[in-house]
């Protein structure tokens, strides 16, 4: 074997170089072949009711255990029913009437299990702090506005 160099292959002046193909156009995604369902664990529901719209409910006798408190909602014609802890439901009737009472729990039919209920009561809104009140005072100019 020899070590002589190869030929180098020329074009011709008048030609060009080969360019690549181009790209496929991209393929339309699939069109959905009727309805789509995914499998969920549960359906959670919150619902909202003012505390002044909620049934009373006696206390029990002393010593007895309490009772669940079973309740109808409905909205629009759809009904809905769920049975509440006695006690919670008691303490949350208790606050004031214009509080928002929050019902929790699962779908399952037509009915809201493994419910509870919880009251978040309005807070008064309280005046701005005064910043002498505990006793440090902040000079006129420590704020930067010149």
């Amino acid at each position: 074997m020899t070590d002589e160099p190869k030929p180098i292959l020329r074009l011709p002046e008048n030609s060009k170089p080969a360019t690549p193909p181009p790209p496929p156009p991209p393929t339309p995604a699939p069109k959905p072949t009727g309805r789509r369902t995914v499998e969920v664990k549960a359906f959670k529901i919150t619902l909202t009711v003012k505390v002044g719209d909620l049934p009373f409910e006696p206390e029990p006798p002393p010593n007895k255990s309490s009772p669940a408190v079973d309740l109808t909602l409905q909205c629009k014609g759809t009904a809905l029913k769920v049975s509440l802890n006695g006690k919670s439901y008691r303490k949350a009737i208790k606050n004031d009437p214009t509080d928002t009472a929050l019902i929790q729990g699962k779908l399952e039919g037509g009915k809201i299990v493994e419910a509870g209920i919880a009251v978040a009561p309005k807070k008064p809104v309280a005046p701005p702090a005064d910043p002498s009140a505990d006793g440090v005072s902040i000079p006129a100019d420590a704020g930067g506005n010149a």
